[in-house]
Order: structure tokens, then C-alpha cells, then sequence
């Protein structure tokens, strides 16, 4: 801005740091004072205000203002009083810099490069002295202390990222938190969980923990990794993110996410079969979520606690000795219906067991992974 000072024109910018509550007045003035034109300003801001340098002033408060009102009164024709009671009394310190000028089209370009508010942009670009990289690095130096303060904030929103298909050579699954379901919807969200599980199925290193996922490429950005990816979305939408549980499978696979009510994310290791038929069978794992893929995986102890309660069951209802093992066996297939994938009834057609279906579709299923959001198991 230009400001005509006593028949002079000159212009001036400044950075204050100022207390709560005065930071619209105090910077009025700081727009004022700022960026010296003339010799005689820049000497006179020296003497007057505790000897600064040309690179910065750095001011205490000093038990009396009247020189300092007096001075600013008479340059800008302002009352003292004024000067003094909205300004001088109110200024912890001032930091008055020697900045480069920021025009509206840096700006602009900046903040389409960085997606954040056009005030927080320029502020990143002055501090920066105009240098683009370095006014990223200031923006994620904040976010990083911003995300320090969100981080006790619950996470109960979010979606999962699913990386499958029977032409690829591993798929993977990776749950994704947020603090909102606006956020869970954003289509940079929901990329950046995509891009989590690409680049887990891709990895050649075991990845045990999320802080090692997050080192990896990201898929979408090259040479930019998953943790400055999600950085610099935070930086932009301002939720805490936090990465929960993710699965690898080798080989063909097949995924399913389910975004209405209950949020559920599946992936399917299989051989053979087709595309379309191995998504049929993750649906059906998102809509009975079953325990276990076969009787054998499930929790053996558990299953002989069933079949002696079902055999005492038997025996109570007078059965012969002789056949209450059959019935025991007939209603364990009940039991492991319930609970097993391949003998539950096809959700598409409960004609038929899911194991009948991929096999009639020259498909084996070998393993599934079913999460539903927020849940630790």
C-alpha cells in the first residue's frame, strides 16, 4: 500500500506481534510505519524507537510512550491520544522487516498450489521474502504444531482404501480415519487412502507399522511420500487423519467397500473365477461378515464347547444314544453356516453354499479380510 506522508508517498508493510483483541488496530498502524522510503523516516524510527537496525526493530514496551505518540501524531496527523491509547500502550513487541513485496497474482497461484486461505498464503510468502518452497516448509512447520493440538481428538469417520483386481499381483486394504463425514467424502481423502493401499501392495519391505506405510511413495504424487501427502491435506482441510488397520494379500484379489450406514471394506484373496464373481462374494463377506473362511479356521475350543452342548441338548430330548451323534453333526452344519464363508447361503441365490457358487464359477476363495471402521477386530 501507499500512504501520503506529509507530501511524500511512500510505501509501507509491517509485521507486528501484538497481544489478543488488538491485532486489527495495531496492524493499522503497523502499515503505517513500516518499510522506510526515506533516510530521515529510517533515522528517526532509530532514535526514537530504542535504536533498531535496517533488517529489524525489535521493541520492548517502555514504561512511557509520549515520544513515541507524540512522533507518530505528528506524522500522520492522528490524535496522541489515540496513538497512544489504541497502539503504543497495547504493543508487546514489534517486529518492524524489510519484506518483499507480495503481489496479488503470487498470491493467487500460491494458494492454488496449496489449497489453504489467501490471508494464510500471504503471510507464509512474506515470511518467506517471496520464496515459494520456503513458504511451504513455514505452512507445514504450522501444521505440524496445529496437528500436535488435534491430536487427543477422536476419530470416528473415515473410509477404506482398497487396492484388488485379478490382473494385479497383490491388493491390500487400508483403513483410514477422520474426525468428520464431510471429510470421509472429500475426494483428496478418499485418494490419499487409495494411494495408501496401492503402495502397500506394491511394497517389496514387510510394512508392520503405520509409520513404515507412511514412508512409502506415494502412487499418485512421485517422489513425494505418504506422510507429506497426508501433511499437506491436513494442512488444507485442518481434521486430525490417523491410519488404522491395512492388509496385504498376495496374488489376485478382489475388494469391496460399503460407504451407507456401517462403513465396511473387504478384500478377497482368490484363483481363478472372474471379476465380477469374486466382488459378488466380497459383498456377501461386507453383508454376513463371517468369522472364518472354513470350520477348521475357526476357534477349536469354542467348536467342541458347541458340540457338547448340542450333544447333552440331544440327550435331554431323549434321543437313542445311537444317532445323537448324527444330530449333533446336523446342527453343527447350522452352526458353522452361521459362521463360516464358504457354508453360508449365497446372499445372491440361498440355493446354494458361497463355496458352491465359486465353484461353479471355477474360482477359489483362499483368504478374506473384513474390517468395519472403528472396530479392533
Amino acid at each position: 500500500m501507499h500512504l501520503p506522508l506529509r507530501g511524500c508517498t511512500l510505501p509501507v508493510r509491517a509485521v507486528l506481534h501484538c497481544p489478543p483483541g488488538k491485532g486489527d488496530r495495531i496492524r493499522q498502524l503497523g502499515e503505517w510505519v513500516s518499510r522506510f522510503s526515506t533516510t530521515c523516516l529510517q533515522r528517526s524510527l532509530e532514535r526514537r524507537i530504542a535504536g533498531g537496525v535496517h533488517g529489524a526493530v525489535s521493541v520492548q514496551p517502555q514504561p512511557r510512550v509520549p515520544g513515541p505518540a507524540k512522533f507518530f501524531s505528528g506524522w500522520f496527523q492522528l490524535p496522541q491520544s489515540r496513538i497512544t491509547n489504541y497502539c503504543l500502550n497495547s504493543i508487546y513487541q514489534i517486529g518492524v522487516e524489510s519484506m518483499a513485496e507480495i503481489t496479488a497474482a503470487q498470491v493467487k497461484a500460491f494458494r492454488e498450489r496449496t489449497g489453504l486461505p489467501l490471508m494464510e498464503c500471504k503471510t507464509a510468502l512474506q515470511e518467506a521474502g517471496g520464496d515459494e518452497e520456503k513458504a511451504v516448509a513455514i505452512l507445514r512447520e504450522r501444521g505440524e504444531k496445529l496437528g500436535e493440538k488435534r491430536a487427543s481428538r477422536e476419530t470416528a469417520f473415515g473410509r477404506f482404501g482398497i487396492h484388488a483386481g485379478l490382473d494385479k499381483p497383490a491388493g491390500a486394504i487400508v483403513e483410514l480415519k477422520c474426525e468428520s463425514a464431510p471429510v470421509a467424502q472429500n475426494e483428496e481423502f478418499a485418494q490419499l487412502a487409495d494411494d495408501m493401499a496401492a503402495a502397500l501392495a506394491a511394497a517389496t519391505a514387510t510394512i508392520e507399522t503405520a509409520e513404515q506405510l507412511l514412508e512409502l511413495e506415494s502412487p499418485s504424487k512421485p517422489g513425494v511420500t505418504l506422510k507429506d501427502q497426508m501433511a499437506e491435506l491436513f494442512n488444507r482441510i485442518r481434521e486430525k487423519f490417523e491410519v488404522g488397520r491395512f492388509a496385504k494379500v498376495e496374488g489376485p484379489s478382489a475388494g469391496y467397500f460399503h460407504n451407507l450406514g456401517t462403513v465396511i471394506g473387504v478384500l478377497l484373496q482368490v484363483e481363478g473365477g472372474d471379476e465380477e464373481s469374486a466382488k459378488d462374494v466380497a459383498m456377501h463377506v461386507a453383508a454376513m461378515r463371517p468369522a472364518a473362511l472354513q470350520p477348521e479356521d475357526l476357534d477349536q475350543e469354542q467348536v467342541a464347547q458347541e458340540r457338547e452342548f448340542l450333544r447333552a441338548a440331544a440327550l435331554k430330548e431323549g434321543k437313542p444314544e445311537n444317532i445323537v451323534e448324527k444330530i449333533v453333526e446336523g446342527r453343527l452344519r447350522q452352526y458353522f453356516a452361521e459362521r463360516v464363508l464358504l457354508e453360508q447361503p449365497f446372499v445372491k441365490d440361498d440355493k446354494q453354499t458361497v463355496g458352491k457358487f465359486a465353484e461353479s464359477k471355477g474360482m477359489s476363495v483362499k483368504k478374506f479380510v473384513c474390517f468395519v471402521l472403528g472396530q479392533s477386530s
